[in-house]
């Protein structure tokens, strides 16, 4: 299996062959390392940042383009039935960053994914990150 050694070589390495968006979620990445994930899908350029911090897992999501033209839904998942956690409907500014906490996610062991859905145009259902929490 491909180790992956820096996470700044590896998104290098994916806007070349064109991965988008790119889950860095690696078997042999612990959860307590933080994650980072990039999205550059039609005027939508963001990256999340994941980890599990004392059983709860976090995320960041920053908007790493242009002020969205309308809202986007930012929803969490338990990944195994794509079952609902929560969700927030919000429109980011430049370099602006909303984070998210769920609490007693190591509880459960189930993993967590966030998929951001925006408004001005359908995009397919992805996580744009996950996160076990043990």
């Amino acid at each position: 299996m491909f180790e992956f050694r820096s996470i700044k070589f590896t998104l290098s390495m994916a806007a070349i062959i064109g991965i988008v968006p790119l889950l860095l979620t690696p078997s042999s990445v612990d959860a307590e390392t933080p994650q980072i994930a990039q999205s550059t899908a039609r005027n939508l350029k963001l990256s999340v940042k994941s980890i599990c911090k004392n059983g709860d897992a976090y995320f960041q999501v920053t908007n790493n383009g242009k002020t969205w033209p309308r809202p986007s839904k930012i929803s969490l998942y338990r990944t195994n039935a794509d079952t609902l956690v929560s969700q927030r409907r919000m429109r980011l500014k430049p370099g602006q960053k909303a984070s998210f906490k769920v609490k007693k996610a190591a509880k459960t062991g189930l993993e967590i994914g966030l998929w951001v859905q925006p408004e001005w145009f359908t995009r397919p259902f992805k996580y744009d990150a996950k996160v076990t929490c043990r």
